[in-house]
């Protein structure tokens, strides 16, 4: 098809309209993401240690994150490699709490005793991060996570709970800044629940 050299440059210049808009829509929107993560810094800088807790009505702790980490008795290691690293940036987060859940029951009911616990009594002394459930211990992991989901609802009033093994390593920061900026805040299931998407998505969870 033949065009005059006017009207060919009519035409480009009117299917540039829609690309600009793309542009211009798209730098807006990392814009605004940049200012969100940038107040979010701001917000979080090294002041935030020394922010006071928030109390809610209910006299609970508000909090925007609690972590519960599942931990054998005997993983000292796990443990310590774990406050060493990236728990730090936990502890110095005013809107966060994590903690260490550990067996103080022996697998048939019985309170642990012994030099076993006399270890993870120093280890509470001294850290002040770790819990000794109130279950029977062992691989009874479901009554174990019940009992620490109840432990922090008594204490704290938190919009998300995460629950993790003693193998785990977070980019804590990057975490609260998506979870404060981006994650929707009703009904939202981050993982899988027994391998089967169906389950979250009976729940109407995301």
């Amino acid at each position: 098809m033949f065009r005059s050299r006017k009207t060919v440059k009519e035409f480009v210049a009117l299917m540039s309209i829609p690309f600009m808009f793309s542009i211009f829509v798209i730098y807006s929107y990392h814009t605004s993401t940049e200012t969100e993560i940038y107040m979010y810094l701001k917000r979080h800088s090294a002041t935030r240690k020394h922010l006071k807790p928030r109390i809610s009505s209910s006299g609970k702790i508000e909090l925007l994150l609690f972590v519960g980490i599942h931990s054998a008795p005997s993983r000292l290691d796990r443990r310590n490699a774990m406050r060493e690293t990236w728990m730090k940036e936990c502890q110095s987060n005013s809107n966060a709490v994590c903690r260490f859940f550990t067996d103080g029951q022996e697998p048939n009911g019985q309170a642990l005793q012994g030099e076993k616990r006399i270890k993870l009594e120093n280890e509470r002394r001294v850290h002040e991060d770790l819990l000794l459930t109130e279950v029977p211990g062992g691989v009874n992991f479901a009554v174990k996570y019940l009992w620490m989901l109840q432990w922090a609802k008594e204490r704290y009033d938190f919009q998300y709970f995460l629950r993790l093994d003693d193998d785990y390593f977070i980019c804590f920061d990057k975490l609260m800044l998506e979870l404060e900026i981006i994650r929707p805040r009703e009904k939202f299931q981050w993982g899988w629940l027994h391998c089967d998407r169906k389950v979250t998505e009976a729940f109407g969870c995301q």
